[in-house]
């Protein structure tokens, strides 16, 4: 088992940006991860992980940008809600189903891909992503979104195409920035 930094990692208080995309590694285990609290970006995006150890967020709070892209991610850890300072989260071409209710405690979250994956739904939850500028569901299997849609006030951007959308919730109205649907 590896763990993302290596065990003799000495003085990682310091580091700030951590990028583990090595493509021709099969996975990459992050059953204890090392990681220094302090961390503001994580790459791990092109490894073909398919599970995050819940502890995996745990001492995070430092976290503003999460690169999760292009792995084979079923589910997040509801201990997600951990990355509080969270402002980019990139989680398309992935296979995840759901999200847990718990991404909406991400409220300094600004940008949300989600595209290519396997949602059928979105948690009531995303409406309270208050700063959520920006979120691209586009290539999922979504058949409606959450009337809470409607309470991102600073949302400016919306993707959705490519979903089985039958119509959008009279709610969207309220996000009175939305400039791109």
């Amino acid at each position: 088992k590896r763990a993302l930094l290596p065990a003799s990692a000495t003085h990682t208080e310091t580091i700030r940006c951590c990028t583990h995309a090595d493509t021709r590694q099969a996975s990459i285990v992050c059953s204890t991860p090392v990681l220094p609290p302090r961390l503001t970006e994580l790459c791990l995006h092109r490894n073909a992980l398919t599970t995050l150890p819940e502890a995996t967020f745990a001492s995070l709070s430092s976290l503003k940008s999460l690169w999760l892209h292009s792995n084979r991610l079923t589910a997040l850890p509801s201990s997600i809600n951990k990355l509080t300072s969270l402002e980019e989260l990139s989680l398309y071409d992935n296979c995840l189903s759901r999200l847990p209710e718990s991404i909406g405690d991400l409220t300094s979250l600004r940008r949300l891909r989600l595209e290519k994956n396997d949602l059928t739904a979105l948690p009531s939850e995303i409406g309270s992503l208050c700063r959520l500028e920006h979120i691209d569901v586009s290539n999922n299997r979504l058949t409606c979104l959450p009337r809470s849609i409607g309470k991102l006030q600073a949302l400016s951007t919306l993707v959705v195409w490519a979903n089985k959308l039958a119509a959008l919730p009279s709610e969207i109205c309220e996000s009175r920035h939305l400039m791109a649907l």
